[in-house]
């Protein structure tokens, strides 16, 4: 993931949102920024599905953002060595470039 893309999550909070996702191709991804005023229902996640549940909520009350970003970075995941390597893939070729 490029710093700009942090930068620009963070800039985009703010107004009418109270979250953003990045969007990259028409895939949502990651990270999603949340506003301060979210802590509380973050506090309160458990298990392993993270904010899905609050974002769906804040999603029918049109209260988050989807940032078009030129950046494969906030829809490349980690979690299998296939997924791995085809992210130091796509690390290595970016280098390259």
């Amino acid at each position: 993931m490029q710093p700009a893309t942090l930068q620009a999550v963070a800039a985009a909070l703010g107004g009418r949102v109270n979250a953003v996702q990045p969007q990259y191709r028409g895939e949502r991804g990651h990270p999603v920024g949340f506003a301060a005023g979210c802590g509380a229902q973050l506090a309160m996640l458990e298990g392993s599905l993270g904010a899905s549940s609050i974002l769906r909520s804040m999603r029918a009350i049109d209260s988050v953002a989807d940032l078009v970003v030129d950046d494969v970075g906030v829809v490349t995941d980690i979690d299998t060595p296939e997924a791995l390597a085809q992210a130091e893939a796509l690390w290595l070729a970016r280098e390259g470039a």
